[in-house]
């Protein structure tokens, strides 16, 4: 067992797991319900992607999926009984140093254990489920169940171009704070360096101005960097964009995507998740069209409390 704990209500799962072994192996997520009664899990988001030797391209692509519009998937647990979450996924076979990175959203009416197995490649994770034993954290102790997974930022005033370029820094651990949790697998505290699996929803308003567009581009302050990310310009959903979106990874801090632009007065919501496998921190930066005076500092944003 990597990790289990018990949930009610809405959870968010991201793993992303390298096979350190020289065999085979399989990730399953299984969801066991030890009640006397029914629990309906509903998934309403996920992204999937690997095995691959390429870690960035999959923590790319595992976001590309988790964005894109997708079915939600109906799951009903019986009494003292368990299913696995995604048997699609959980049939992959995972190659020596291969990497597999999930991202899961669903909703249970009722508690269910969830259970993330690594196994040989011909177990059964219906059976071993119950007699796995649960690993040691490694040594980067990246685990834990972590509250405030979803962080909305606003900010305090409304963008004028006027005021030239002004930055957003998420996932830096100082302005933009890492979320603390717990080990429930032994009770101990634990920082998620990175905010991984934290689902940033991001609100700019503009003003009225002369210039024809306010331009949106995303750069990597950590090293490389390959995500994707989604965009609604005032009230109309954006297709999936890719961070970058016409190569793979973005090389170093002196290097930029772009993300948008839109017209002054327009508004613009970021769906962001830092993406497994990449440098962190990232800068959103807002730039007017036409030149302006010099940046006037960080566009400073009110944080969801914790």
């Amino acid at each position: 067992v990597l990790y289990q704990d018990e949930i009610t209500g809405h959870a968010r799962l991201f793993f992303h797991h390298v096979n350190g072994t020289t065999g085979p192996k399989r990730v399953a997520v299984v969801l066991e319900n030890k009640g006397n009664k029914p629990v309906k899990v509903t998934l309403y988001r996920k992204g999937v992607a690997g095995p691959h030797l390429d870690y960035l391209l999959v923590g790319k692509t595992a976001q590309e999926n988790y964005f894109a519009a997708q079915d939600i998937e109906l799951l009903e647990i019986p009494a003292k009984s368990a299913k696995i979450l995604d048997k699609q996924t959980a049939d992959k076979q995972i190659k020596s140093k291969e990497l597999l990175n999930g991202i899961y959203d669903f909703v249970a009416d009722g508690p269910v254990w969830v259970k993330v197995l690594a196994l040989e490649a011909k177990a059964n994770p219906l059976r071993e489920h119950t007699k796995a034993k649960v690993l040691p954290a490694d040594a980067s102790r990246l685990r834990g169940t972590f509250p405030y997974a979803d962080r909305i930022k606003i900010p305090e005033k409304v963008y004028d171009p006027a005021l030239g370029q002004q930055v957003l820094t998420l996932a830096d651990g100082s302005i933009d704070p890492f979320i603390n949790g717990v080990d429930a697998t032994d009770g101990s505290a634990v920082q998620n360096y990175g905010n991984y699996g934290v689902f940033y929803k991001i609100f700019v308003p503009t003003a009225p101005a002369e210039q024809q567009s306010i331009g949106f581009r995303l750069n990597p302050r950590g090293g490389v960097y390959a995500g994707a990310l989604a965009l609604k310009i005032s009230t109309k959903l954006q297709p999936p964009v890719g961070t970058p979106g016409d190569r793979t990874f973005l090389e170093s801090p002196d290097t930029a995507t772009d993300l948008a632009q839109i017209k002054p007065n327009e508004n613009l919501w970021v769906q962001f998740m830092p993406p497994g496998a990449s440098n962190l921190p990232v800068k959103l930066i807002i730039t007017p069209e036409s030149p302006g005076p010099e940046n006037k500092g960080p566009l400073e944003a009110a944080r969801q409390p914790e």
